[in-house]
C-alpha cells in the first residue's frame, strides 16, 4: 500500500515500508511487512467468499473456496472452523445455518500436497442485517453541469432499525456530504465506496459494544468520542491512560454513569481501538446535509461531483453494529472516446496528450454508448480532431440504435475548425435534441462515402449541453 522504501534483510529476506492509503496523514494502515522466498514447495493460496455476510437468524450462508489455489498445481484440501466446529471438503463448498445471533469469525485452511497450509478468514454476522442506502436525483443521474442545482433525496432501510421514511431512523444518524473531485481520481475506488482509510480500531468499534453508549459527534449515555479526542489530544500519554480505563471500566470523569470493563479485549485491540478515536481530535468536521435538500455545482467541467451517504445501526445485544455507504457519482457533462461500449472497425488510441481518442475512424464504423441518461440534457455536440491529410467526414447521431430516432448529423468537413496544434483542427457543432429523458443508447455513424480506405479524422469526444 504506497511502498516508499525496501531493503533485503541479512536473513535473505525482503522488507518494504509502507505509507499507507493517504498522503501526508498519519494512516493507521501504515506498516512494515515482509516478504519471504521459498525455493521449494510454494505455499497455496487461500481465498473464501459467501453468498451473505450478515442478515437475521436462522442465517444460511453458502461458503466457496474455489477461488483458492496452489501455484504448484498441487491438490488441495480444504477445511473450515468456528467456535470449535470443524468441517473438512475437497470441493471447496460449505453450507451453514447460524441459529444464534452474535459475530462469528470462520477460518479456511488451505493445505496441499505437501501439507503446506495457508489460511485465510471471514466474519459473520447474524441477527444483524446491513442497512441499505437508496439516493435518487430529480435531475440527471449520470452527470452534473456547471453552476447548477441538482435536488436530492436520501432512504435509509434496515431491517431491525426501521427506515428514515418511517422516521424509526433519524435523519441526524445518516451523515451525507457533497464534493467535488479533481480530474484523475480514482473512480474505481469511488465506485466501491472506499472514499477513506480503514482503521484497524474502527473495525474493533464496530464488532463491541461501545457503540451501545458512544456515538462519534453526539453525547449518549457516555461522551462523544470527538469530545474524548479533543479532551486527550495533547496528553503523551493518552493512549496508554484510555486503553485502561476500556478495559477496567470506571465512572467519575465524563460523569456519574459507569462505563463497564472490557476484560475480553486485549490489550492491543484496546489500544488501536483509543489510537482511532484520538484520531478524530484531528480529522476535519464538516457538517452533515439533510436527508433531502438541494446542492450546488461550482463552474467546473471536469473531474465529478459526489454526493455521499453513510449509516450506521444500531445493532443488538451480542451483535456488533453494521454500517453503509453509498456513493451517488455525477461525472463531467461528455460522453468521452474511451467510455465508449462498443466499437466497429474504429478503436481506442491514446494521444501524445494522455488523452483517449478513436482512431481508424473510416466510412461507416460505428462507435456506441449504452444506456445514457439524457434527462435535462438539451443538445450533443460531437468533437473530432482532423489531421491534415485525412479524409475528414460527418457523424450521425442515433438514440436506440442505427434504426432508431436520428437526433442530426454534424459535417465536419465543412467547418473551419480551430487550430489546436500545427496540422491539426478541432471541429464541433451542437445538435439539439428536443425533448428526450431517461436512459437511452446513444449510436455515431462516422460517414464519407468517397473516402474510400482513408481514416476520416480523430474522433475525441460528446459534448452534453443544458
Amino acid at each position: 500500500n504506497n511502498i516508499i522504501d525496501m531493503v533485503i534483510g541479512k536473513d535473505g529476506k525482503l522488507y518494504t515500508l509502507e505509507y499507507g492509503t493517504a498522503w501526508f496523514k498519519q494512516n493507521m494502515d501504515a506498516r512494515l511487512s515482509r516478504i519471504d522466498y521459498n525455493g521449494g514447495n510454494r505455499m497455496p493460496v487461500a481465498k473464501l467468499n459467501a453468498s451473505a455476510t450478515s442478515g437475521s437468524t436462522p442465517l444460511a450462508v453458502s461458503f466457496d473456496a474455489n477461488g483458492s489455489d496452489d501455484p504448484d498445481g498441487d491438490l488441495i484440501r480444504y477445511t473450515l472452523e468456528w467456535t470449535g466446529q470443524k468441517f473438512e471438503s475437497t470441493s471447496g463448498k460449505f453450507d451453514v445455518t447460524f441459529d444464534k445471533p452474535g459475530e462469528f469469525k470462520l477460518r479456511l485452511t488451505v493445505t496441499d500436497a505437501k501439507s503446506a497450509k495457508a489460511m485465510a478468514e471471514l466474519s459473520i454476522v447474524a441477527g444483524n442485517t446491513t442497512p441499505v442506502i437508496d439516493i435518487t436525483a430529480d435531475e440527471n443521474s449520470m452527470f452534473f453541469f456547471p453552476n447548477s442545482t441538482i435536488r436530492y433525496h436520501v432512504k435509509v432501510n434496515d431491517k431491525e432499525d426501521g427506515s428514515t421514511s418511517s422516521k424509526e431512523i433519524a435523519p441526524a444518524s445518516v451523515h451525507i456530504s457533497f464534493d467535488y473531485l479533481e480530474k484523475g481520481f480514482d473512480m474505481t475506488k469511488i465506485e466501491q465506496g472506499h472514499l477513506q482509510a480503514t482503521f484497524p480500531g474502527m473495525d474493533l468499534i464496530a464488532a463491541s459494544d461501545c457503540k451501545s453508549c458512544h456515538l462519534v459527534d453526539q453525547k449518549s449515555a457516555g461522551p462523544a468520542w470527538r469530545d474524548v479526542a479533543k479532551r486527550y489530544s495533547k496528553d503523551v500519554k493518552a493512549v496508554e491512560i484510555l486503553s485502561e480505563k476500556v478495559l477496567r471500566g470506571g465512572a467519575g470523569v465524563w460523569g456519574a454513569t459507569a462505563m463497564a470493563a472490557h476484560p475480553q479485549l486485549s490489550k492491543e485491540q484496546v489500544q488501536r481501538m483509543v489510537e482511532y478515536i484520538l484520531y478524530l481530535a484531528k480529522e476535519e468536521t464538516k457538517a452533515s446535509l439533510p436527508i433531502e435538500g438541494v446542492v450546488k455545482t461550482g463552474k467546473e467541467t471536469e473531474g465529478a461531483y459526489i454526493l455521499q451517504a453513510s449509516y450506521a445501526d444500531r445493532g443488538a445485544a451480542g451483535v456488533p453494529s453494521l454500517s453503509a455507504t453509498r456513493i451517488f457519482l455525477l461525472k463531467k457533462p461528455s460522453l468521452d472516446a474511451d467510455a465508449a461500449d462498443e466499437l466497429a472497425v474504429a478503436s481506442k488510441f491514446t494521444a501524445p496528450t494522455g488523452d483517449i481518442v478513436l482512431n481508424n475512424v473510416k466510412n461507416n464504423s460505428t462507435a456506441l454508448f449504452r444506456a445514457i441518461d439524457l434527462t435535462n440534457v438539451a443538445s450533443l455536440a460531437p468533437v473530432a480532431y482532423v489531421l491534415d491529410g485525412q479524409a475528414d467526414g460527418e457523424v450521425e447521431v442515433y438514440l436506440d440504435g442505427v434504426s432508431g430516432k436520428k437526433i442530426g448529423v454534424t459535417t465536419f468537413s465543412t467547418m473551419p475548425g480551430i487550430e489546436v496544434m500545427k496540422g491539426m483542427k478541432m471541429k464541433s457543432t451542437k445538435l439539439r435534441l428536443g425533448k428526450v429523458s431517461g436512459l437511452h443508447d446513444i449510436w455515431l455513424v462516422f460517414k464519407n462515402n468517397t473516402a474510400g480506405d482513408k481514416n476520416l479524422f480523430f474522433f475525441g469526444k460528446v459534448e452534453l449541453g443544458k
